[in-house]
């Protein structure tokens, strides 16, 4: 990779590591379903130049849509809603490629080898210990819900490999469209408020929902998926790694959290585990003829 894709990789991932410290600012002061839906209506605002049907692919790429923006997406809201903590919810966040591993095995016949069933194993033994710090801050619940959330997005990389001809921003677009209306239904049924919400937020709750729609979403995803037509994924995705990272620095040095033993321990565990997952798959995909 270039010098400057690099940069701009790193780039994409200090948007989407600040972008968990936007969430969180969003969630103090809607419903996280009505916070999702208003997200996804600032997408759909600027990318609907971009909605149009995709011939042959419309069915994958309604349900991929639907999968992404509701309960991807609605289910890292939620997670924040309920969590003490920004950083432990990054970093589960990331075992959607362990997910996606297992998923590529179970239905694409992929086989993999030792290295990589230690990473997804390692990964999984990082959320545990993430999880059940004595007298810890991090729920069962907000665990589940980040699981989840990456559970989600494993499908959805799934699905992304079967969609042909569609453009980045027709896919974000169809997933806002997809977005909206789901999550206000799901509001309906379990979050109340909501009215009172919209007038009662200040312009900072706004603001960070809006930086999660431009900065995170069209402008992180849309990079993602430009520097994806020009390099491998597997040479891309260790640089994802910095999200977390980034992720992590903003809840200590802005939100005041504090990092323990077991933060610390499970973290590193974690994001070795996805490390080693993304590295062998690099290998892999280098040495294959």
């Amino acid at each position: 990779m270039s010098l400057g894709h690099i940069l701009f990789v790193l780039l994409i991932t200090l948007l989407w590591g600040v972008n968990f410290a936007a969430i969180a600012v969003a969630v103090d002061h809607f419903p996280p379903l009505l916070a999702n839906a208003i997200r996804f209506a600032m997408v759909l605002a600027v990318l609907f130049p971009f909605l149009k049907p995709v011939r042959g692919q419309m069915k994958i790429l309604l349900s991929l849509a639907c999968i992404l923006g509701i309960f991807h997406f609605g289910s890292v809201f939620l997670a924040m809603a309920v969590s003490a903590d920004l950083a432990p919810v990054a970093i589960i966040a990331q075992t959607n490629v362990p997910f996606a591993v297992i998923l590529a095995v179970l239905f694409l016949d992929e086989r993999i080898g030792i290295w990589r069933i230690s990473g997804i194993a390692l990964s999984f033994a990082g959320v545990v210990v993430l999880g059940f710090e004595p007298g810890g801050t991090t729920t069962l619940t907000s665990i589940g819900l980040v699981l989840f959330s990456a559970f989600s997005y494993a499908v959805v990389a799934i699905l992304m490999r079967r969609i042909k001809g569609a453009h980045p921003m027709t896919v974000q677009a169809w997933t806002a469209l997809a977005a909206i209306p789901g999550s206000l239904f799901l509001s309906s049924l379990f979050e109340f408020g909501q009215a009172e919400a919209l007038f009662a937020a200040p312009w900072q709750a706004y603001a960070a929902i809006a930086y999660s729609a431009l900065g995170a979403s069209i402008l992180g995803h849309g990079g993602m998926n430009y520097l994806y037509q020009k390099y491998p994924v597997t040479l891309v995705s260790p640089f994802l790694l910095m999200a977390p990272v980034f992720a992590v620095l903003t809840a200590v040095l802005f939100l005041e959290e504090h990092l323990s033993i077991s933060d610390l321990l499970g973290g590193a565990m974690t994001l070795l585990g996805v490390l080693i997952i993304s590295l062998r798959a690099r290998q892999k995909a280098t040495n294959r003829p």
